[in-house]
């Protein structure tokens, strides 16, 4: 999967909590200076002016305070969305600020509250400088109202829309553009504004530690501790993102099945992966040598479980290398003097750790026990690896049997091994069983006894036939369209419909 130069990055989930908190504290604070100014009456009952600042130089004040907040917010976006390996590997390149860039996407949670701090303390002070400076000057444009709206309510509204304005100018230069500069040039902005975000992160330790400590004074009686900063992408989140990405070309199917199948790989445990007991190809530890060998040449398969009167006392693994140097003298040899120890694992066991335990152990092979301790099959290393990247055929592999084959009425013929979670995505139908894994012994479950071919039960839009045995079990399965017939009440229902 490239890694190009755009990418889709999350916003940070409190920004737009944020936007509207900016303009609620703008409103207050009108609302405040018209209280505590605008209700003060003068001579011939209008308000009274307060005294301050120029407006030109108010102006430029207030433009000074929005750029700050568009550096928080330009830092805020850029360093939450910046790699962690593209960090790393400014560190390896020993790069001036990679010390500063790792410092502060090591403790996100610390700089966030720098910057909500610093956009808290610039958007009071932007408001409050327009409230207290440009209210006046704004109200003399409203003057010909007077005739028509009381002065003192015409000076406080001067001063709402005044504040209003502000807040707005706030979001669009202080938020919105910033944080769209940042989310296109992320890793450039990031090196800009390193070092200065370092600088004002100690700088205003005092006054977040402050913040902090009467946000965990609050919490404590309540039993509520302030929570870290949450992943910046769940799995779920992931999941849709792999998806949206296919879907725009940008990841393959493969590489979106592989993906998907790491996330299953988390949750899926060893009965749903192992070679079955009946199909398992062991020997007898009293078998001759020759048959062994000729065994293996016939399976394909380097590694074969030995058992010693029946397949529940596995006593090890005997390998065709072993076998092969061993005949090269041409001497007599018996299997117990070339098997190796098995190693044995629970069927419940999850298969994300049974793949470390096979890479600490060194061994390829894990004969998988019951509750009972009998032998409930087998796994590989290479069952493990298909899990994540799909069959993996060597040229000693038969060709694998097609698992399901549709047939020119619709219907299907489907290999009983079949994993229930596959049959049910096949079958558009949900198909659940704490028993059974596969096709086969779902239906085998259904029946309740030893089926017999043409045997049929019902599920929801199908009937799932008993195709064909190997024993007495069950091998393929035929899968019928089925709609079931109206009931006479429904018939009559539908009628007076």
């Amino acid at each position: 999967m490239e890694d190009g130069s755009t990418r889709s990055v999350r916003k940070p989930s409190g920004s737009r909590n944020r936007t509207w908190r900016l303009l609620g504290t703008a409103l207050l604070i009108g609302l405040a200076f018209w209280i505590f100014y605008g209700q003060a009456p003068a001579e011939g009952g209008a308000p009274t002016a307060t005294t301050g600042l120029t407006p030109t130089t108010s102006l430029l004040i207030i433009l000074v305070l929005l750029l700050g907040n568009a550096f928080f917010a330009l830092a805020e976006t850029a360093l939450i969305s910046i790699r962690h390996s593209w960090v790393r590997m400014l560190l390896e390149q020993k790069h001036r600020l990679a010390g500063h860039l790792n410092a502060l996407k090591n403790e996100p949670t610390r700089f966030l509250s720098t910057v909500q701090v610093g956009v808290t303390l610039l958007g009071f002070l932007a408001s409050a400088v327009a409230a207290t400076n440009l209210a006046e000057p704004f109200y003399q444009t409203l003057k010909p109202l007077e005739a028509y709206v009381e002065p003192r309510l015409l000076y406080g509204l001067s001063v709402i829309i005044v504040t209003l304005l502000t807040g707005f100018a706030s979001i669009i230069l202080g938020e919105i553009v910033p944080k769209s500069i940042a989310v296109a040039y992320p890793e450039r902005v990031a090196l800009t504004v390193a070092a200065p975000m370092v600088f004002l992160d100690r700088l205003l330790a005092p006054p977040v530690w402050l913040v902090n400590a009467i946000t965990r004074l609050i919490l404590r009686p309540f039993g509520i501790q302030p929570q870290r900063l949450a992943p910046v992408v769940s799995e779920e989140e992931l999941r849709v993102l792999v998806e949206a990405g296919e879907e725009q070309g940008v990841i393959e199917e493969e590489e979106k099945e592989m993906i998907q199948s790491i996330f299953e790989f988390t949750d899926t445990i060893v009965r749903e992966v192992m070679t079955p007991r009946v199909d398992m190809k062991c020997v007898p530890i009293d078998a001759d040598v020759q048959e062994v060998i000729a065994l293996i040449r016939k399976s394909g398969h380097s590694r074969i479980p030995v058992y010693e009167g029946s397949v529940d006392n596995i006593l090890g693994i005997v390998h065709a290398k072993d076998l092969l140097q061993l005949c090269e003298g041409g001497r007599t040899i018996h299997l117990r003097e070339v098997i190796r120890p098995a190693y044995f694992v629970p069927e419940s066991k999850r298969v994300i750790d049974l793949l470390q335990e096979l890479r600490r152990q060194r061994t390829h092979m894990a004969i998988v026990q019951d509750e009972y301790g009998g032998t409930a099959g087998l796994v590989t290393l290479e069952d493990l690896v298909e899990e994540i990247v799909g069959e993996i055929q060597d040229e000693y592999d038969v060709e694998p049997e097609t698992l399901v084959q549709e047939l020119p009425d619709g219907s299907l013929i489907i290999d009983a091994r079949m994993h229930l979670d596959d049959a049910s995505e096949l079958l558009r139908t949900t198909l659940e069983s704490e028993e059974f894994d596969t096709l086969g012994g779902y239906v085998f479950g259904m029946l309740g006894h030893q089926p017999t071919v043409g045997e049929t039960v019902t599920i929801e839009g199908w009937q799932l036939r008993v195709h064909e045995l190997e024993g007495h079990r069950i091998r393929s399965v035929h899968a019928i369209p089925y709609t079931p017939e109206p009931t006479a009440s429904e018939e009559v229902a539908s009628r007076e419909a």
